[in-house]
C-alpha cells in the first residue's frame, strides 16, 4: 500500500464523495481544434494533487480526512478530428488510483478510529464533442481495499461498476497541441472532486482545502518524432506532479515546470504542418495549462506564507508575473502577505527585508506599499 501521511488539522471524514457544482469559469468564447489536428490526435490527462478536510466540533471531537492522487495513476487519449472539428472514433484509457486516510473521534463518546482505503478505477471510456466541449463518457472498474481501526468504521472491501462523464473544455490551441481543463463531471470518481472550490469553510467547523488539478493535453499524432515527445511529456508530469505535492514550493520549482513545459512545446512546434501558414486560423487561447498549474502552486504556497520570508515571495511572484499566473485573488493574497512582512519586519527592526520590500513596490507600483517601506527605512536608525 502506498504510504501517504495524514494532515493532522482537524477535519471531516469524506468516506463517501463530495458533491460538486459545475465549474463556474466554463463560459467564454469557444476554442477549435486548428485545421492541422484533422485526423488522428492522442495525448494525456494529468490528475495529481490531493484534497482534505477538517472539522473540529464543539465538543470537541474531530474528523480529519486527506485523499490523495498515487503517482501511478495513468490516462491516455487518442482520437480522430474530422474537418468540421468534431470528435471521432475516440477513447479514453483510464488508469486511475487515489489514498484515502482518515481520522478522528466519534462525537460524545470520543471512541477513535482510523480508516485507510486504497481506490483503484480502471476501463476505457469513449470520446466525443469538439474541443470547446470534449466528452469522455462509460463506465469504469471501481476497487476499494479498506483497512479500519477502532469502532466507528467498519471495513468495506471490494469491487463495483460505475458510470461516469466527464467533460472538458480547451483553453489554448496551437498547430501543435490542444489544452485545456476539466469543466463538469458526473458519476463517482475522485476525478469530479477538482471542481470542489479551492478553500472553504462550510460554517459548521469544517475546512476544506483542494489541490487538485485535472488538464488535458493533446496533439496530432503525425509528430516528428514520437519517442521525444513521449518522453517530453513525462518529464512534465513528474515536476509538474512534484510541484504540486510539495507543502512549500519554491520559485525554482516553478522554474523546472515552466522549462518543462517549454521543453514539450519545442518537441511539438517540430510538427512539419506547424512550418508553413495555416490560411485562416491563428492559435486560440483564453489560458494555458502552464498557468492552472503555476496558480495553483501559489494558492499553496500563500496557505503557508509563515514558511517564506519576503526575498522568497518575490521570487515566487516574478516566477507567476512571468507567466502571466498573476489573477486577481493570487494578487490581493501576495499584497496581504508582502503587507504583514512589512508589518513584522518594522517591528523587528529588520531593514534588509523593508528593503525588498521597497525594491519590490517600486518595481512592480505599487505605492502604497513603497510608501510604507519608504517611511520605515526613513525612520529606522
Amino acid at each position: 500500500m502506498p504510504g501517504r501521511s495524514l494532515r493532522w488539522a482537524t477535519a471531516t471524514v469524506l468516506v463517501g464523495l463530495v458533491t460538486v457544482p459545475v465549474y463556474a469559469g466554463a463560459g467564454g468564447g469557444s476554442i477549435s481544434f486548428p485545421p492541422v489536428g484533422a485526423g488522428s490526435w492522442e495525448g494525456a490527462l494529468f490528475f495529481s494533487g490531493n484534497f482534505s478536510s477538517d472539522t473540529v466540533r464543539d465538543d470537541g471531537s474531530f474528523d480529519a480526512t486527506l485523499r490523495d492522487v498515487i503517482d501511478s495513476t495513468t490516462i491516455t487519449l487518442v482520437f480522430t478530428v474530422d474537418g468540421a472539428g468534431m470528435v471521432t472514433n475516440g477513447e479514453m484509457r483510464v488508469d486511475l488510483t487515489w489514498f484515502q486516510e482518515g481520522a478522528g473521534t466519534s462525537p460524545t463518546t470520543f471512541a477513535p478510529y482510523h480508516v485507510v482505503h486504497d481506490h483503484h478505477q480502471t476501463g476505457i471510456l469513449a470520446l466525443s464533442g469538439t474541443a470547446d466541449r470534449l466528452v469522455a463518457g462509460g463506465e469504469l472498474l471501481w476497487e476499494t481495499n479498506t483497512v479500519a481501526g477502532g469502532d466507528v468504521v467498519e471495513e468495506v472491501s471490494g469491487s463495483e461498476t460505475v458510470s461516469v462523464e466527464w467533460i472538458f473544455k480547451a483553453s489554448e490551441a496551437t498547430c501543435a497541441q490542444v489544452s485545456g481543463g476539466l469543466i463538469e463531471a458526473s458519476g463517482n470518481s475522485f476525478i469530479r472532486t477538482v471542481l470542489f472550490p479551492r478553500g472553504i469553510s462550510s460554517g459548521d467547523g469544517t475546512t476544506y482545502y483542494n489541490g487538485l488539478v485535472a488538464e488535458f493535453i493533446v496533439w496530432p499524432t503525425d509528430v516528428g518524432d514520437p519517442g521525444k515527445v513521449e518522453e517530453a511529456l513525462e518529464a512534465l508530469q513528474e515536476v509538474a506532479g512534484a510541484l504540486l505535492s510539495r507543502q512549500f514550493p519554491e520559485m525554482e520549482h516553478v522554474i523546472e515546470v515552466v522549462d518543462a513545459w517549454g521543453a514539450l512545446n519545442a518537441e511539438l512546434a517540430r510538427l512539419e504542418s506547424c512550418q508553413a501558414a495555416l490560411v485562416g486560423w491563428v492559435p486560440e487561447s483564453s489560458g494555458s495549462w502552464l498557468v492552472g498549474i503555476v496558480q495553483l502552486a501559489l494558492s499553496q504556497a500563500l496557505e503557508s506564507q509563515d514558511h517564506y520570508d519576503a526575498s522568497d515571495l518575490v521570487g515566487l511572484w516574478v516566477a507567476g508575473f512571468q507567466v502571466e499566473a498573476m489573477d486577481g485573488e493570487i494578487v490581493v493574497g501576495f499584497l496581504d502577505a508582502f503587507h504583514a512582512k512589512l508589518d513584522e519586519a518594522i517591528t523587528l527592526g529588520d531593514t534588509a527585508t523593508i528593503q525588498d520590500i521597497l525594491a519590490f513596490a517600486a518595481q512592480y507600483g505599487y505605492p502604497n506599499l513603497y510608501a510604507k517601506a519608504k517611511a520605515a527605512l526613513e525612520g529606522a536608525p
